[in-house]
């Protein structure tokens, strides 16, 4: 089925409230990266325009709801049905000249999770490297205007590293896979990655910090022992990024969410997908 075809089928399903009946008593945790112009093969982009067509949908057709209060709902067993966080990594510039703008505009709450060693930086990560674009970060005047705004502040450790690979390392002594990016990688990377955002982030804004997401946030970039890390480092709950729809059976230290993507030519079609990932 092509994704125009699947584009429709979401619209349909979203002017019925059908989308209602099959997300029934699930909730969506939406995952976005930066959002500005964009550039060719950039896969965690998502333009000015589009954006602005999610927040519209996403304002119409969900209760867009803060993290904090998705996660109080999941722990009472309230009803999760049609409801919907917004959530961003990593740290980019355009998230507060940008995003932060058009989601004040909607009344839109939303979560930041920043990688602290990429604040106020010049750093290239290979994500970026590989296709040639350049990174803008926020600096930690951006990110005290966000938390002040009333945006939520996640951690998204140090240096963005492979949780899993780190893991790796301290049980086999591998070598470190491309994806650190040239980060030293020690037995302990794991949890010093986990523990000092969530340190950095508290001192900077002198507020708790007490949400957390892996970076990469694969199924293998995730494990037990990372888990504990992160609930021992005193967060309430840690967000992958592999997928799938929220309930009240869903771990708390591995809520999924769904990144949105070039890949997606609509809102609607990302609708759809989720309809489909459940």
């Amino acid at each position: 089925m092509s994704r125009w075809v699947k584009s429709l089928l979401g619209w349909v399903a979203l002017q019925t409230g059908i989308h209602r009946l099959f997300l029934r008593n699930r909730a969506i945790i939406v995952l976005f990266h930066r959002v500005g112009l964009g550039a060719p093969g950039d896969a965690i982009g998502c333009d000015e325009r589009k954006f602005i067509r999610f927040c519209n949908v996403f304002k119409r057709h969900f209760t867009v709801v803060s993290l904090e209060t998705l996660l109080g709902q999941i722990r009472r067993g309230e009803d999760l049905t049609g409801h919907l966080a917004i959530t961003f990594d990593d740290g980019y510039l355009d998230n507060y000249t940008v995003a932060s703008r058009l989601l004040r505009e909607r009344d839109l709450p939303a979560c930041f999770f920043i990688a602290t060693g990429y604040i106020g930086t010049d750093r290239i990560p290979g994500w970026d490297r590989d296709k040639e674009i350049r990174s803008h970060w926020m600096t930690w005047d951006h990110v005290r205007q966000l938390h002040e705004l009333g945006f939520e502040i996640g951690a998204h450790t140090v240096n963005h590293i492979n949780l899993g690979e780190a893991e790796s390392f301290a049980m086999f002594r591998a070598p470190p896979l491309p994806e650190h990016w040239g980060v030293d990688v020690t037995p302990d990377s794991a949890i010093r990655e986990i523990r000092e955002s969530k340190d950095h982030l508290e001192r900077e804004l002198s507020s708790p910090i007490r949400f957390f997401s892996y970076p990469f946030g694969r199924r293998e970039n995730i494990s037990q022992q990372n888990r504990d890390a992160v609930r021992n480092s005193g967060f309430d709950c840690c967000l992958a990024a592999y997928g799938g729809t929220v309930d009240h059976k869903s771990p708390l230290y591995e809520l999924p969410r769904i990144p949105v993507s070039n890949w997606h030519v609509s809102p609607s079609h990302f609708v759809l997908e989720a309809i489909r990932a459940q």
